[in-house]
């Protein structure tokens, strides 16, 4: 068995068929980035990371000295923030790329450009385990290609957008299905047992021991089919006296059973730096702990990915002459839509330190302006929140004596 970026391909290695199983593993499961979807867990790992990112709103500024402006004059703007191509929404569009990125490690968008002005009209997803790097000698200096096979097309690395989640050049990345793949393995097998488990009537393997001596073929035949017959029926089985169960194995308790399953749960959260919440995995957890998880998770696993995303598409769709004035963001503040508490602390600190208007605040939450002469295009003081332009009326204003 042989691959091609982490796509598995049964026989002589031809991209013609790709095997859905993937190699064996010392548990007897064949874990692929196909199968490992199977497992719960993994699901909800990568759909969590993939969804997070990318219902985040995203914009494209336009600095002027100190200040910034939102910018959606851009001929980008509409592609990179609402529709990349004519089937896909964003939120689609970048689900999709993260699911690619934690799934095989590394995710790959075509930049589609208009052969007259070369601009980009539009952003194809590519099948990530579909493409190899090639390097191409160009006048005396080797360039950096990526091959689809699926399509048949080479595309130069400035027309590609590649997301990695591990790399240690920036062209060949890890997939941490296959680098964890016994792991999730063990997590597939300790489930499919516990099924088997479940459909037996939460009952093992065994055998019956009887000491009647001379007992022929046809006694055990029948002291086996009525035991067996019993516990189809859900009827608690009776032995002659001569007659004993044993169980195969090592029986599991209630207990044992539970612990090792979460902590099969929580070996694979590790991988996606997922925390154990949200799996529903709720042992130990209290509202305050969760709140601090919560912020891990969008420092240590949101983030990095954010950045990452946003790095590569400043560098390779805006102009030469465009760096360092315009600039694609992801807003990581979306991630306080859902907590009101949060966002309502978030909109009073920067009302207290003058950063943000009423009207700014109220337009965040998708509010109209406050009515002339209310002031509500004007940042705030401590001093009674009044209008910055009323302070030197107040300082100068004459104070009643008491």
């Amino acid at each position: 068995m042989t691959s091609v970026r982490g796509l598995f391909f049964a026989g002589n290695g031809s991209l013609g068929v790709p095997s859905l199983y993937g190699p064996s593993t010392s548990s007897g499961v064949r874990v692929s980035e196909e199968t490992a979807l199977r497992y719960a867990v993994v699901w909800a790992c990568i759909n969590n990371i993939s969804s997070d990112i990318a219902k985040l709103p995203s914009t494209i500024t336009r600095k002027d000295g100190a200040s910034k402006f939102i910018a959606p004059e851009h001929d980008q703007y509409a592609l990179l923030t609402m529709q990349p191509n004519t089937i896909m929404s964003a939120y689609t569009f970048w689900k999709a790329v993260g699911i690619y990125e934690e799934l095989y490690g590394a995710a790959f968008v075509e930049i589609q450009r208009n052969q007259a002005t070369s601009r980009p009209i539009g952003y194809r997803l590519m099948c990530t385990p579909y493409l190899t790097d090639i390097m191409i000698e160009e006048g005396g200096v080797k360039r950096l290609y990526w091959r689809d096979h699926e399509t048949g097309g080479i595309f130069p690395d400035s027309d590609v957008l590649r997301f990695m989640t591990w790399t240690l050049d920036g062209i060949n990345y890890k997939s941490p299905i296959q680098c964890h793949r016994e792991t999730i393995g063990g997590g597939i097998a300790q489930n499919e047992m516990s099924n088997e488990f479940i459909g037996n009537g939460l009952r093992t393997d065994g055998y019956i021991q009887s000491n009647q001596p001379n007992l022929n073929a046809e006694q055990a035949k029948q002291l086996g089919g009525n035991f067996q017959s019993m516990l189809t029926k859900w009827e608690f089985p009776v032995l002659p006296g001569t007659a004993e169960f044993k169980q195969f194995g090592m029986p599991l308790t209630d207990a044992q059973f539970i612990e090792n399953r979460n902590y099969s749960i929580a070996d694979i959260c590790r991988i996606w730096r997922m925390p154990l919440h949200k799996v529903n995995l709720m042992e130990n957890a209290i509202k305050s702990n969760i709140q601090e998880q919560n912020q891990e998770y969008v420092n240590d696993t949101l983030m990095p990915r954010i950045v990452s995303r946003e790095q590569e598409v400043n560098r390779k769709v805006f102009r030469n002459t465009e760096m360092g004035v315009y600039q694609w963001d992801i807003e990581t503040k979306g991630l306080l839509r859902g907590d009101h508490v949060a966002r309502a602390n978030y909109y009073k600190a920067r009302l207290e330190a003058s950063s943000m208007s009423p009207d700014e605040i109220r337009a965040a939450e998708g509010e109209n302006p406050l009515p002339p002469g209310q002031y509500g295009d004007e940042v705030r003081v401590n001093l009674n929140h009044i209008p910055v332009s009323e302070i030197q009326a107040y300082i100068n204003k004459p104070q009643n004596a008491s």
